[in-house]
């Protein structure tokens, strides 16, 4: 085999170790069983729905207890299902007040969720900053953005011709240095959408880890010094809502809460938390806050007063998906994905399957004795090749190099 040869059949072998693991598993469907953890104010207790994909079946229960219908499952969240219940008479008794008064419910509900996705996203090291419109009263972009500089300060940059605006770089750092900002700047977060009903700016973390609070009221730009410091930030989710109750949640390396208004820090439960491996939802409604942590393994529940004061947790074990897949290790000696690193996709390998070893020696061997046998070739190179690269490389030896050769 001559070089070139080897190396378009390795580039081969590669390109087969992306795309035929994506075939096998279509001729392996995963047997999904989704599973949701609720918890229920009218019985004080924990409920689990499962939903198989497989036969499209929804079974209830209270977990650790008994089975139960949908129609109590729906009854037994008289917050989530509100307009349901009341439409039909069924709202229990026990929350009549806020039957009686629906705004009630909504006035006091909010819901934030998570995905992992997010506190692994790197963006782009330029951010924009939004201010309301003055004749119609809607969120738009200001005709700027802001970059963390260095140890001299933030930079504005003009966004119609692409340079540096120093006055009001100079303005803005004057207002920084003033509130005790240290310099350089280590991280910018905000929720740069105009499809909310307000914004309520952005925060950033001074290199003494100090959480500073920026705002601009349609003529200044206004920096508060939280008093807020948290070593090891991976994310601050500001989260605009009319509740006005906190301004963000905040995930640390080893802890968890809530930036409040008053610049207060609400921890939460970390217990079962993966930053990089767990779903977080946090459920508000008027009598509990909820929050849980869902990942392949577990699911985390935590029910806490109106104080964020814990009263219960659950933690459940998660059905695993039932399916063939694992016959892949058999079979493939490796599987190439495409995985999101800084900005950009790359290529990388995602696991070796050392059950595989057997496979790829085997196809070798009977490589090496078929050519032998009938084509009296000693083809050594080849067969060391798909030894190597296993199926994916008899695979391109067979379509590619054979006829090169």
């Amino acid at each position: 085999m001559k070089f070139l040869n080897l190396f378009v059949t390795a580039i081969f072998s590669l390109l087969l170790s992306y795309f035929l693991p994506i075939f096998i598993n279509l001729i392996l469907p995963e047997n999904q069983i989704v599973e949701r953890v609720r918890y229920s104010p009218v019985i004080d207790d924990f409920m689990l729905s499962s939903i198989n994909r497989a036969d499209n079946t929804n079974t209830f229960e209270i977990i650790g207890k008994s089975a139960i219908s949908e129609d109590e499952f729906i009854q037994n969240q008289p917050f989530t299902y509100s307009s349901i219940l009341i439409a039909k008479g069924k709202f229990p008794s026990k929350f009549k007040e806020y039957e009686n008064n629906t705004t009630l419910i909504l006035k006091n509900s909010q819901f934030l969720n998570l995905r992992p996705s997010v506190n692994l996203t790197k963006n782009i090291p330029l951010y924009v900053f939004l201010q309301t419109d003055e004749k119609y009263g809607r969120l738009k972009y200001m005709p700027f953005l802001i970059r963390l500089g260095n140890e001299n300060g933030l930079q504005i940059i003009n966004v119609d011709t692409n340079k540096i605006d120093e006055n009001l770089s100079s303005n803005l750092n004057e207002i920084f240095n003033k509130s005790g900002f240290k310099f350089p700047a280590k991280q910018y977060f905000s929720n740069p959408t105009t499809l909310k009903p307000f914004d309520e700016g952005s925060f950033i973390v001074d290199s003494a880890d100090g959480i500073f609070h920026l705002k601009f009221d349609g003529w200044n730009f206004i920096l508060q010094n939280t008093k807020l410091v948290k070593k090891d930030i991976i994310n601050i989710v500001v989260s605009e809502n009319e509740r006005r109750e906190f301004y963000a949640l905040l995930i640390a390396k080893d802890e968890l809460g809530l930036i409040g208004y008053d610049y207060k820090f609400i921890p939460l439960p970390y217990d079962g938390y993966d930053p990089i491996g767990s779903n977080l939802s946090l459920r508000i409604n008027p009598v509990n806050k909820i929050l849980s942590f869902a990942s392949p393994q577990n699911i985390h529940t935590y029910v806490m007063d109106l104080n964020y004061t814990k009263l219960k947790h659950n933690v459940m074990k998660t059905s695993k998906p039932a399916n063939k897949r694992y016959l892949k290790e058999y079979i493939l000696p490796f599987e190439l994905k495409l995985a999101k690193d800084s900005h950009f996709y790359k290529l990388q390998i995602d696991k070796f399957n050392v059950k595989s070893i057997f496979l790829s020696v085997a196809l070798a061997l009977a490589f090496f004795v078929y050519n032998f046998a009938f084509f009296k070739k000693k083809r050594f190179l080849s067969a060391t090749f798909i030894a190597m690269f296993g199926i994916y490389g008899l695979i391109a030896v067979i379509l590619y190099a054979t006829k090169k050769e």
